[in-house]
């Protein structure tokens, strides 16, 4: 866990053990996929068009790195990326399907 000042401790890790093609048979306008959990919470799958994303692209672009940009700087940049790629990923903007699952506990 990570100490906190006042709010005890938190797990900080990937909670997605796997992720794959499902045994299940998938169909014309199913894609089934398995996700294997390391804890218990939501997962959010979201299909975004090709055309919706590729017009997204440049926008999402890596971190670029100027001559003398602090640590905290750079820091900061990559924060506001992935603000605005987790935005746009809740959107429905070019979303074509979406699916939201609690998972009560974790696959042993």
């Amino acid at each position: 866990g990570v100490p906190m000042r006042s709010l005890g401790t938190i797990r900080i890790e990937d909670v997605i053990e796997s992720m794959g093609q499902s045994t299940a048979q998938s169909t014309r306008t199913t894609l089934r996929i398995d996700v294997a959990s390391k804890l218990p919470g939501t997962v959010k799958c979201v299909a975004k068009t090709v055309a919706a994303t590729a017009a997204k692209q440049e926008a999402f672009a890596s971190v670029t790195l100027e001559p003398g940009m602090s640590v905290s700087a750079i820091k900061q940049q990559a924060a506001r990326t992935r603000t605005l790629i987790l935005d746009w990923l809740m959107s429905d903007d070019g979303t074509i399907a979406k699916s939201i699952v609690e998972i009560p506990e974790a696959v042993p």
